[in-house]
């Protein structure tokens, strides 16, 4: 095997067993690295292109998590052998070494040989921890004599998008360079005596509750406790239904100053009108956390906005008008960091407040949320935000191929590990059937992860008698009240089957009687956080793609608009559960010109070339000399 002729991991496998330089167990070590390495990405050697830069790419992002055949997580020392034989065995059969590091400057050589190699205490000061910011100076050709914050700052920059491809891990590791540094002047000899200061933090967008007046306050707990956080009752064992909703009604009454139902008037405690409001069920908590936090950030609007002082915001209702709406809204569709609430939800949060607490407002300030709302939705709702739309792009059709494969993969490995289903398996291969499971029913009802993880096996399952079944969830299980179901394949049925006699026996805690998909602890379901953190890490540690729920549904909506696109988006709210209307389609907008193009270019392909006759090479010649005689 020659270096031209290295072009998949399978040319480098038999390069490896044809290379007579190498003991017996130097080549049975290669060959095995190369093999767990294939396994690990889920392709045939065959299949892996000896390509330097893709190869990198994936050895950087190759998590040990469940790397095992048996699931369970690798120690990195194996994860650091698999990567180092890899590396040597592009660099000596396909000729692919990576390019070699550059010498420091003398004076960075010398300051990062005074630095402690390593050292195991809280700062982290060893020459580890800054070779790579040193080397960024350097090639900058910053000295240490020149270097200033700025010229810190642009290396750091530079590190982040080059050797911290992960988000998550960039700011841990930005402050533990800044600690270093900041050490290093007063700890290292010659060291540069600039210190580097922490960034400057956000504005506080939200003020403390507990810094508004009593009577603010009081105002935010009844609102809490009319949108759905409800009071502590003491509720016992022996009391009856309706004896339970009297108390809870009565404790409703007391905290909010109202009773649950208007009066002859209409009025209720604390001046707000309550005729024309429709009574909906009540709000999630963490739904009901998210509109305090809006109420805070626009008391704090209003107060930077220099029109009211803190002390003068007496009411909610001060804060629920159409001026610090708009005030709230600049601020959190200015920011340089997405904000954690919705226009939607700010506009909604505050018209609902202002409908509530304020008796006398105007219907042309009504209006004007209406407006708004209009205005916003020509503007906001035209596109996928950056971020979505930057990882949409990032995700190939071969990829998302992989990932909707990967279940029937993961089902043939529990029913060889289970011998047919006769044996249970270990939890960690049963944690991966049950994210296989989440991702099958994915591609099938892409609902919410919150509705996913509700799924129980006699409720939203119905069993037929001749073996086959219909996923269903029930209106009040869905975000938008809608009722979805549909009709299982006959091998996602087994699949089901399998999972419940192998998998869930493992999966449940001890005393649960549920039938629940996703169990969790006291008999309930698996929280949807946890229940999507599963899914995300498993799906992760399979196909090296890390992908969450909420992205899945953008991507076979996308792929039913693509197949589909004259429907204009009246199949995508059917399939995710919108509401008739809804505005869903506008939000792919940005890749209608890639499918307009792509059918463009199918047409031509397909039905306009095909009708032009194959000239022949001598009618080709005299076209070409009648037209010089023209000339």
């Amino acid at each position: 095997m020659t270096l031209a002729t290295a072009r998949t991991f399978r040319d480098l496998l038999d390069a490896v067993a044809a290379d007579p330089a190498l003991t017996a167990k130097q080549r049975k070590d290669r060959s095995g690295n190369l093999t767990v390495f294939a396994r690990w990405l889920g392709l045939a050697p065959e299949a892996i292109p000896v390509d330097l830069a893709a190869v990198e790419d994936r050895l950087a992002t190759l998590n040990p998590k469940g790397l095992s055949k048996t699931g369970r997580d690798l120690s990195p020392a194996r994860v650091t052998r698999v990567k180092t034989s890899v590396r040597r065995c592009l660099e000596e059969y396909a000729g692919l070494a990576p390019p070699p590091v550059q010498p420091l400057s003398s004076g960075w050589q010398d300051l990062l040989d005074r630095v402690p190699l390593f050292e195991r205490r809280a700062g982290d000061l060893h020459q580890g921890r800054l070779s790579a910011l040193l080397r960024a100076l350097d090639a900058a050709s910053v000295r240490p004599d020149t270097v200033t914050v700025a010229d810190l700052e642009a290396a750091l920059e530079r590190l982040r998008h080059a050797s911290l491809p992960d988000p998550r891990h960039r700011a841990k590791k930005a402050r533990q360079l800044r600690a270093a540094w900041t050490r290093a002047t007063g700890e290292i000899v010659g060291w540069p005596t600039l210190p580097w200061p922490k960034p400057e933090r956000a504005p506080c967008l939200a003020l403390p509750l507990e810094s508004f007046p009593a009577s603010f306050q009081d105002d935010v707990a009844q609102y809490v406790a009319s949108r759905g956080l409800r009071p502590t009752v003491p509720i016992t064992a022996t009391m009856t239904r309706l004896e339970r909703l009297r108390a809870t009604r009565s404790a409703l009454s007391v905290t909010t100053g109202c009773p649950t139902a208007p009066g002859p008037t209409g009025t209720a405690g604390g001046g707000r009108d309550l005729r024309g409001i429709k009574e909906r069920r009540p709000l999630a908590d963490t739904t009901v956390t998210g509109h305090v936090m809006i109420v805070r950030r626009a008391a704090g609007a209003l107060i930077r906005s220099g029109e009211m002082a803190l002390s003068d915001i007496r009411r909610i209702a001060d804060v629920a008008t159409i001026e610090v709406t708009a005030m709230l809204l600049d601020e959190s569709l200015g920011q340089d960091r997405p904000s954690t609430d919705s226009w939607r939800s700010i506009v909604s949060v505050l018209r609902s407040i202002a409908v509530r607490w304020r008796p006398d407002i105007a219907a042309d300030e009504l209006a004007e949320f209406s407006r708004l709302t209009r205005e916003l939705k020509t503007t906001q709702d035209d596109e996928i935000t950056p971020g979505v739309l930057a990882k949409l792009l990032r995700i190939p059709p071969p990829v998302l191929s992989r990932i909707l494969s990967w279940p029937a993969a993961v089902t043939e490995e529990v029913r060889t590990a289970s011998h047919g289903g006769r044996r249970p398996v270990l939890r960690s291969l049963a944690r991966k059937s049950a994210a296989a499971i989440a991702i099958e029913i994915l591609g099938t009802l892409p609902v919410r992860r919150r509705t996913l993880s509700l799924t129980h096996l006699e409720h939203s399952v119905v069993w037929h008698r001749d073996g086959s079944a219909v996923l269903q969830y029930r209106a009040d299980e869905t975000k938008t009240q809608q009722p979805v179901a549909t009709d299982l394949a006959p091998e996602q049925v087994k699949m089901l089957r399998l999972h419940e006699r192998v998998c869930l026996p493992v999966l449940r805690p001890v005393g649960t009687t549920e039938r629940w998909l996703f169990p969790g602890a006291d008999n309930r379901p698996m929280s949807p956080s946890v229940f999507a953190r599963l899914v995300t890490d498993e799906l992760w540690c399979a196909t090296g793609v890390r992908i969450n729920l909420h992205l899945m549904r953008h991507l076979l909506a996308m792929l039913l608009l693509e197949k589909n696109p004259e429907h204009n988006g009246t199949l995508v709210n059917a399939l995710l559960g919108q509401k008739p209307g809804s505005p869903v389609g506008r939000k792919y907008a940005p890749f209608r010109s890639r499918w307009a193009a792509a059918v463009v270019r199918r047409i031509i392909n397909e039905d306009v070339r095909p009708l032009v006759k194959k000239r022949s090479t001598a009618s080709i010649r005299a076209a070409a000399r009648r037209l010089q005689l023209r000339a």
